[in-house]
């Protein structure tokens, strides 16, 4: 199945999977752009055209769980300074 088709068949519902699990509008086009780079990536890998759809918003989910990995991972500690 090409990217195109893909995107045209579930961006839009995509994008509500994504809003629904991140609150903020830019991270959620983000994250839209990071999935669909990905499907295009890997569209020639999909060997049953029936499992397309699992696999869209397998990756979307697995792009969520790398949003929220990354926002913990960047999140300053106040070590404090030595007495």
């Amino acid at each position: 199945m090409a990217t195109e088709e893909i995107w045209s068949r579930f961006s839009s519902s995509l994008r509500s999977f994504i809003d629904r699990r991140v609150n903020d509008d830019h991270d959620a086009d983000d994250i839209l752009q990071d999935v669909f780079l990905k499907i295009h990536q890997k569209a020639e890998t999909v060997k049953d055209p029936t499992a397309v759809a699992a696999w869209v918003y397998q990756i979307a989910r697995n792009s969520i769980v790398d949003y929220y990995r990354h926002r913990r991972a960047t999140v300053a500690l106040d070590r404090g300074r030595p007495a």
